[in-house]
């Protein structure tokens, strides 16, 4: 017996790459800045993920910015106060979080330091070295997947623009050191970018199965196909392609095109043994490896965990928020401060800032 039998199957997913492209005067953080978008994606896709993100960024800012200074040096204070707004710190600690730096536009009026603006940093990109291997400038571009329309525009790096009356613009990049790394920097989570990735298909291949009837897929019997011409085999594979394949239809399907007397035609499920059992260690596996790449002390901090080992949920939360604010959040927030500090020192105005720290009982109440 004859049988032709072709294979249809969803795409594979692929670990993001990060790569440094140089592309004209400025350097991309991978193919279009596509690294960035892979970030965007791990957050938009994956709860796990978006929860601790979302949680430790409000952490990092705590209740707001304040200074041990702000009594005996007032007016440096309110000169904090009148450069950076609430709203735009918030950006910067987000930012900062998701993709280990943060972009700010400072903005300057007869070389004054007038405001200082967070800028999202997909849409920042440095020049190339010069030859004595420092970043002097940094481009702008809404999008650099489409610079045709989106033109970038050049800014001097802090620090490398001249003096000049009226209005400039600078661009500071808050980020801390790391070992091979120059033009940017990656998140601290980023061994656990792939299980975000894996928790979404895993989201996304569940809701197609149930749509699909719970099936794993299904062979297609053609049992006439032979004698059809290589013609009529192509426009019934293509019409029953575009009826059981697409994002709505989980799984793959086998088309079997054979020499058989009988004319009807035959479909047979393919079903998974202990699919739920797969589904549910894929579930776990991805969410323990995206909490450990984040150093998460436990689950309950950001609400995506259960309790063990504690008299109460409330015993288990303030333990181990107390190692994550001295492990995780703190050295987050002085990396911040640093950068905001030497910002101010440049413009003669010296003060000790930090931020207003949640306490644990502040994450019990919320629970």
């Amino acid at each position: 017996m004859e049988n032709k039998i072709q294979i249809f199957q969803l795409s594979n997913y692929n670990r993001p790459e990060i790569k440094e492209v140089s592309g004209k005067k400025w350097v991309l953080n991978g193919d279009k800045n596509q690294f960035y978008y892979d970030i965007i994606d791990a957050y938009n896709g994956s709860p796990t993920n978006s929860a601790i993100i979302d949680s430790y960024s409000q952490f990092i800012y705590g209740k707001g910015l304040t200074s041990k200074d702000k009594v005996s040096k007032a007016s440096n204070w309110a000169y904090v106060m009148s450069t950076l707004s609430k709203s735009d710190l918030r950006k910067v600690c987000k930012d900062f979080e998701m993709f280990g730096e943060a972009s700010l536009e400072l903005k300057y009026i007869d070389n004054k330091l007038q405001k200082i603006y967070h800028i999202a940093k997909q849409c920042i990109a440095p020049e190339i070295a010069n030859e004595d291997g420092e970043i002097s400038g940094y481009y702008f571009s809404y999008d650099f997947r489409n610079v045709n329309k989106y033109k970038p525009t050049r800014f001097d790096a802090f620090g490398y623009g001249e003096p000049t009356k009226g209005e400039r613009s600078e661009i500071f990049i808050i980020s801390d050191y790391q070992v091979g790394q120059f033009y940017y920097k990656n998140p601290s989570y980023i061994s656990g970018l792939p299980y975000s990735m894996m928790e979404s298909e895993i989201a996304n291949y569940c809701i197609n199965h149930i749509q699909n009837g719970l099936s794993f897929g299904h062979v297609i019997n053609m049992n006439t196909g032979v004698q059809l011409s290589e013609e009529e085999i192509m426009q019934n594979t293509a019409q029953i392609k575009n009826h059981l394949t697409g994002s709505g239809n989980a799984g793959k399907f086998f088309l079997n095109w054979n020499d058989n007397k009988d004319s009807e035609i035959t479909i047979t499920p393919l079903e998974v043994s202990d699919a739920h059992q797969q589904y549910q260690f894929l579930s776990s596996e991805s969410r323990q490896q995206i909490m450990t790449s984040h150093k998460l002390t436990s689950g309950l901090i950001v609400g995506v965990g259960a309790s063990s080992g504690f008299s109460s949920n409330a015993d288990e939360l303030e333990v181990a928020f107390q190692e994550l604010m001295i492990n995780v959040i703190r050295p987050k927030q002085e990396i911040i401060l640093d950068n905001l500090m030497e910002i101010y020192a440049s413009q003669n105005v010296s003060i000790d800032l930090s931020f207003i720290s949640l306490r644990a009982s502040d994450i019990v109440s919320q629970d």
